[in-house]
C-alpha cells in the first residue's frame, strides 16, 4: 500500500475512534443519572437515620462528581479499545471484517501477503464509509434501571428523620446542657458582682476587702473550670479551696468584735414580751426581727429605732432605759451616764448603729460563707456536674441589712 492509502486508512480508524468514544459516553447517561440518584439516595438516607453530615451545597458538588467521573470512564475505556468500534461499524454496514482485521493486520499479527490483501480492502471501505451513519448516536431512552433508582431517590426524599444511633438525641442534650450552663455561668456571675457591690457599701474596710477577696477567687474559678478538659481540675481541688476560702470567712468572723452584739440580742430575746408591749412600729418590727433570728432584719429595726430616738427622744417612753440595759457596757459603755438627757440619748442612739453595723456585718459574712457553699457544687467542673435547676439569686438589701424579706436573699 502506497503512504497515501495508509494515511486515509489512518484517519478512518481515528474517525471510528472519535465516534465511538461519543456514542459509549452518550449512552452511559442513564447509568449515570442512576449513579447520582443512588448517591443522593444514599446521603439523603444517612441524614434521615444517624445525623445530619452533609449539606445541599455538599451533596451536590458529590453528585456532580459522581456523574462526571462515570461518563469520564466511560469514554476513556471507549477510547483505548479500536477493535470494539470498527466491529460495529461492520455490523451495523453489513460489511465484512475487513476494518477489524485492517486493525490486526497494521500490528503485524498477519503475515505480509494477508496483511496486504486485507489493508488493500480496507482502504476501499474507507473512501466509501460514513462513519457517522455507521455509528449513530441515537436517542437516550431511560428504562427500569431509571426508574427503580428515581423511585430510591423518592422514598429517601420523603423518610421521616430516624435518629437509629441516638446521635440526634445526644447533639440535642449537648445543645441544651451549653444553654443550661451558660445561663448558670451568668448567674453566678451576676451573684458575684452583686456581693462585690454589696461589700464596697459596708463600713468595715476588713469585711470589704474578705468578700472582694473571696469573690476574686470565685472569678478565678469560674473562668478555670470553663476552660479545655484537660486544664479542668478535679472536685476535690475545688473542694479544697472553698474549705480554704470559707475557713478565711469564719476566721473574719472571729476576729470581728461580735461578743458584745450576742449578747446584746441574746438580752433583747429574753426580755422580748416587754419588747412585744410596746406600740410604737419600731418595737413591734425589733420583736419581730428578734423571732425570726434575721440579722439582717434585726439590724434594720435597730437602724430604725435609732433615727426615731435621734428625731423623737421622748417617743420610746420608758423603753430606753431598757435598750441602755440590753446593749450592755461593751457597746454602750454608757450605763450610769450622767448629765443631761441629750447626751444620754445621743450615746443610746451610737450604740444602737454600732449593734446595727456589727449585725449587718454578720449577715454579710454569713451569707458569703453560705454562696461558698452553694459554690462548690457549681464549680465542680461547671459543665459536668453543675446541678440542676436555676440557681438562688442573691438580694443586696437583705446582704446590706434592708430588705423586708429575710437576708437569706433569694
Amino acid at each position: 500500500m502506497s503512504d497515501s492509502e495508509t494515511n486515509k486508512l489512518d484517519q478512518m480508524l481515528r474517525r471510528i475512534r472519535r465516534r465511538t468514544t461519543i456514542v459509549a459516553t452518550f449512552r452511559s447517561l442513564e447509568g449515570a443519572l442512576c449513579s447520582v440518584l443512588l448517591i443522593s439516595a444514599l446521603l439523603i438516607a444517612v441524614d434521615r437515620f444517624y445525623e445530619p453530615s452533609t449539606d445541599l451545597n455538599q451533596k451536590v458538588w458529590f453528585a456532580s462528581t459522581v456523574f462526571v467521573t462515570y461518563l469520564a470512564t466511560a469514554a476513556i475505556r471507549a477510547g483505548k479499545s479500536d477493535i470494539a468500534g470498527a466491529v460495529e461499524v461492520e455490523k451495523n454496514q453489513s460489511i465484512p471484517q475487513t476494518i477489524s482485521t485492517a486493525i490486526f493486520a497494521k500490528k503485524g499479527q498477519l503475515r505480509d501477503s494477508t496483511a496486504e490483501k486485507v489493508l488493500q480492502e480496507a482502504h476501499k471501505v474507507s473512501e466509501s464509509l460514513d462513519v457517522q451513519r455507521a455509528l449513530p448516536v441515537g436517542t437516550i431512552r431511560f428504562g427500569v434501571p431509571t426508574l427503580v433508582c428515581s423511585l430510591v431517590f423518592a422514598v429517601a426524599m420523603v423518610l421521616p428523620p430516624i435518629d437509629l444511633l441516638g446521635v440526634q438525641a445526644e447533639v440535642e442534650n449537648d445543645r441544651k446542657e451549653n444553654a443550661r450552663v451558660m445561663r448558670k455561668e451568668k448567674a453566678l456571675v451576676r451573684r458575684l458582682d452583686k456581693v462585690e457591690e454589696v461589700a464596697k457599701k459596708h463600713a468595715s474596710e476588713e469585711v470589704q476587702k474578705t468578700i472582694q477577696k473571696v469573690a476574686e477567687n470565685q472569678r478565678k474559678n469560674l473562668e478555670k473550670s470553663k476552660s479545655n478538659p484537660d486544664q479542668w481540675r478535679s472536685s476535690e481541688d475545688l473542694k479544697q479551696q472553698l474549705k480554704e476560702q470559707k475557713s478565711r470567712v469564719l476566721s473574719r468572723k472571729k476576729t470581728t468584735d461580735t461578743d458584745a452584739a450576742n449578747k446584746a440580742v441574746s438580752r433583747m430575746n429574753k426580755a422580748i414580751d416587754q419588747i412585744r408591749q410596746q406600740s410604737t412600729p419600731e418595737m413591734k418590727r425589733l420583736a419581730k426581727a428578734l423571732q425570726e433570728d434575721d440579722p439582717g432584719e434585726l439590724a434594720t429595726a435597730l437602724d430604725a429605732l435609732a433615727k426615731k430616738l435621734s428625731s423623737n427622744p421622748s417617743a420610746l417612753g420608758e423603753m430606753k432605759d431598757t435598750l441602755e440595759q440590753m446593749l450592755g457596757e461593751k457597746l454602750g459603755g454608757k450605763q450610769g451616764r450622767s448629765g443631761q438627757q441629750g447626751p444620754k440619748d445621743e450615746g443610746l442612739v451610737e450604740d444602737l448603729e454600732q449593734l446595727s453595723r456589727a449585725l449587718k456585718d454578720l449577715a454579710l459574712l454569713d451569707q458569703v460563707k453560705d454562696q461558698l457553699e452553694f459554690t462548690e457544687a457549681e464549680l465542680s467542673q461547671l459543665a459536668k456536674e453543675w446541678p440542676k435547676g436555676e440557681p438562688p439569686e442573691i438580694c443586696p438589701d437583705c446582704l446590706a441589712g434592708k430588705c423586708q424579706a429575710k437576708s437569706g436573699g433569694t
